[in-house]
């Protein structure tokens, strides 16, 4: 039972790591891409407004860079840790169980 539980929590680390690097890349790629300012928003925009990015502005794809891909993989990551994150804490629940039982 032991065994089984730490290959659980191996598992479950090991795919926290991997989701983990995965957003991180996305992340990355996202960060990348150039961003062309509409020039009304611009214009009009605040202090704190000039500095983020508004639903006018456009992304442009000069680059390699698929946007739409990018996000999948970070929505795709953190859907992946959520899911390591339960079996860790299942894992640890089973540990627990087993160490009441040998009590």
């Amino acid at each position: 039972m032991l065994s089984i539980n730490n290959s659980i929590l191996s598992q479950s680390v090991y795919g926290m790591n991997q989701a983990t690097q995965k957003v991180a890349k996305a992340s990355q790629n996202l960060a990348k891409l150039p961003i062309e300012q509409n020039q009304k928003t611009s214009q009009n925009a605040n202090s704190i407004d000039e500095q983020s990015l508004n639903i006018n502005d456009k992304i442009t794809l000069s680059s390699n860079i698929d946007p739409v891909k990018e996000i999948i993989s970070l929505m795709e990551g953190e859907i992946a840790y959520k899911a390591n994150a339960k079996g860790i804490k299942t894992g640890d629940e089973m540990l627990g169980s087993v160490l009441d039982i040998k009590i």
